[in-house]
C-alpha cells in the first residue's frame, strides 16, 4: 500500500564552515529538533533514466518515514514541488507498487543500486511569533558514493510545513538571508551529486523555433511536448489522480491530430500503426472519462429537480449506474496500460521525438510547409460550420467539434513558432471546443438517461425524463452561444493568416 505526500522544498549548497545566520532577527521562532543520521540507497537504471526525468527512487532508514520512497514532479507546479510516494517495506527489492507507477519511465529497463547517501541532519522548526509552524530547515552534512566515486558536501533545505502564504513569504525572506550569507541555490538531488552529469531526459524540451526555422525542428518540439504530457499523465493515471485520465486522453488525441495535420511531412508506413495505437488508447481511456463526466453532470441535474422525492429517485438511479460501470472501466484502463501494445507505443513515440520519420519537405522553413497545413485544417472546419444550422442533428455538431479540436491542436502546436496571433486563434478555438464539448456531454447524458429510464419504475422514469428535457433545452442555448462566438473565431483566424 502506498501513501503520498506533497512537498515543496528549496535547497542551498554551503561550504563546511558556513554559519547559520540568526533568523530570530526576522521575527521567527527557531526550535532545534533531535538530530538524525539517515542512510539511503538510491536506485535507477544503468542509463539513470529516472534521475534524468527528475525522479528519485530510494530506500531510506533512520527517520520517521523508513521505507521506499519515489519522488516525482508535479505537472504544472514549480520545480521545487514534488510528490513523494511511500511504501513502508524495507526489503532489497523495489516494491511492485512503485515499479508499476514508474513503468512509463522505465519501459522495461532493470533498476539497480546506483548510489548510497549518509546524511547527518540537524533539523529546526521555524514558526511565526504567533506559533504557526511554517518551515522545517535542515542542515545536512552529506556523504555520497556511487559510480566509483565518493564525495562530501553540506546542504541546507527549507521545506514548507504547510503551503500557506505565510510559509511562502517566510521561505522568501529566509532564502534571501541565506543567499546574503553565501548560500547558493541548488536543484541537484543528493543522488545526482554522486553520479555526475546526467544529461537530458528521454524526452527533452526543445528550444523554440522561428517561422524561418526548419519544419522538422518545429515538429520535433510539438511531438516532445505532447509525448511528455502523455508520459506524465500515464504516471498520474496509475496513481489514480483527479483529472489524470482526461489529461492522458487529451495528450493521445493531440498526438494523433499532430500526425494527421502534418501527415505529408511524415512517413506513412512508420506513422500509421502509431496513430492506430493512439486511437486505441484514447478509446480505452474514454470509458473512464465519459463515465466521470456524465456522472457529475447527472448528479448536478438531479439536484435541480424541484421535489425531494424526485431528486432522491434520480440520484439513486444515477449512482447505481455509476457504481456498476466505473470499476469495470477503470480495470479496463489499467489492463490496457500493462499491455505490450502500450509499452511499444511509448517506445515508438519517444523514438519519433529523437528522430521523426519525416520526408524531404520537413527540411524546409516552417512558414512554407507547416502554415499551409494548419490553414487547410482550419478551412475544413470553416466549411463544415458554414453548412451547419441550428436544427442539425447532434451528430453533425459533434463532427464540427472534432474538426475544431484538430484546428485548435494544430494552432496550438504552431503558436510558439508563429507568434501571438496564432496563439490568440488557438485560444478562440479552445472556447469553441469547450462549448461544443458541453453540447456533446448533454447529448451523451440524454442517451444515458433514456437507457436508465427504460429499466426504471414510473417515478424514477419521470424524474429522469425531466432531466433529459433540461439537457435538450441547454443544447439549444449552446447552439445560440456558438453562433455568437463563431465570428470572433473567424476574425482571430484571419489575423493568424489562416483565412
Amino acid at each position: 500500500m502506498t501513501e503520498e505526500f506533497r512537498e515543496t522544498e528549496f535547497k542551498f549548497r554551503v561550504n563546511p564552515e558556513f554559519d547559520l545566520p540568526d533568523l530570530t532577527t526576522l521575527d521567527f521562532r527557531i526550535d532545534p529538533q533531535p538530530p538524525l543520521i539517515l542512510d539511503a540507497d538510491y536506485y535507477d537504471t544503468e542509463r539513470t533514466t529516472l534521475l534524468r526525468w527528475g525522479i528519485t527512487l530510494r530506500r531510506r532508514s533512520g527517520g520517521s518515514d523508513d521505507g521506499w520512497h519515489a519522488k516525482v514532479p508535479v505537472v504544472g507546479a514549480e520545480v521545487t514541488t514534488r510528490d513523494e510516494i511511500r511504501v513502508s517495506a524495507m526489503g532489497d527489492t523495489v516494491p511492485v507498487e512503485l515499479v508499476q507507477i514508474l513503468t512509463p519511465f522505465l519501459r522495461g529497463q532493470d533498476v539497480e543500486h546506483r548510489a548510497h547517501v549518509t546524511t547527518h541532519r540537524t533539523p529546526y522548526l521555524i514558526s511565526s511569533t504567533s506559533d504557526e509552524a511554517l518551515i522545517e530547515l535542515v542542515d545536512d552534512h552529506v556523504e555520497v558514493s556511487g559510480a566509483g566515486t565518493r564525495s562530501t558536501f553540506r546542504e541546507l533545505e527549507l521545506e514548507l510545513v504547510a503551503d500557506s502564504p505565510a510559509a511562502r513569504a517566510a521561505v522568501t525572506r529566509i532564502g534571501d538571508r541565506l543567499r546574503d550569507n553565501g548560500a547558493v541555490p541548488s536543484s541537484v538531488s543528493k543522488a545526482a551529486s554522486a553520479l555526475g552529469d546526467l544529461g537530458p531526459p528521454d524526452v527533452p524540451e526543445f528550444p523554440p523555433v522561428g517561422p524561418d526555422g526548419l519544419a522538422v525542428d518545429a515538429l520535433r518540439s510539438v511531438l516532445a511536448r505532447h509525448v511528455r504530457h502523455l508520459v506524465m499523465s500515464d504516471v498520474a493515471v496509475r496513481r489514480d489522480l483527479p483529472d489524470s485520465v482526461h489529461q492522458m486522453r487529451v495528450a493521445a488525441r493531440r498526438l494523433r491530430s499532430t500526425f494527421s495535420t502534418y501527415r505529408s511531412l511524415l512517413d506513412k508506413e512508420a506513422v500509421a500503426p502509431v496513430r492506430e495505437d493512439l486511437s486505441w488508447l484514447a478509446r480505452e481511456l474514454g470509458a473512464v472519462r465519459d463515465t466521470e463526466v456524465i456522472h457529475d453532470l447527472l448528479v448536478d441535474l438531479s439536484s435541480e429537480l424541484g421535489q425531494d422525492e424526485d431528486r432522491a429517485a434520480a440520484l439513486a438511479t444515477v449512482d447505481r449506474w455509476y457504481d456498476k460501470r466505473m470499476p469495470a472501466a477503470r480495470a479496463s484502463v489499467m489492463a490496457a496500460l500493462r499491455t505490450d501494445r502500450h509499452d511499444q507505443l511509448l517506445e515508438d513515440l519517444i523514438a519519433f521525438v529523437t528522430e521523426p520519420p519525416v520526408t524531404d519537405d520537413a527540411f524546409r522553413p516552417v512558414e512554407d510547409v507547416l502554415l499551409p497545413r494548419v490553414r487547410r485544417t482550419w478551412r475544413r472546419l470553416a466549411h463544415r460550420v458554414d453548412a451547419l444550422n441550428s436544427s442539425a442533428p447532434d451528430e453533425q455538431w459533434h463532427e464540427v467539434r472534432i474538426l475544431a479540436k484538430k484546428a485548435r491542436y494544430a494552432a496550438e502546436g504552431l503558436g510558439p513558432v508563429m507568434g501571438k496571433h496564432m496563439m490568440t486563434c488557438a485560444g478562440a478555438l479552445a472556447k469553441v471546443t469547450d462549448l461544443l464539448g458541453t453540447h456533446q456531454d448533454a447529448h451523451v447524458a440524454r442517451t444515458v438517461l433514456r437507457t436508465l429510464a427504460t429499466g426504471s419504475d414510473p417515478h424514477e422514469a419521470f424524474a429522469l425524463g425531466m432531466m433529459s428535457q433540461h439537457e435538450a433545452e441547454r443544447q439549444q442555448d449552446f447552439r445560440k452561444e456558438f453562433r455568437h462566438l463563431w465570428p470572433h473565431v473567424v476574425h482571430a483566424a484571419h489575423k493568424a493568416g489562416l483565412e
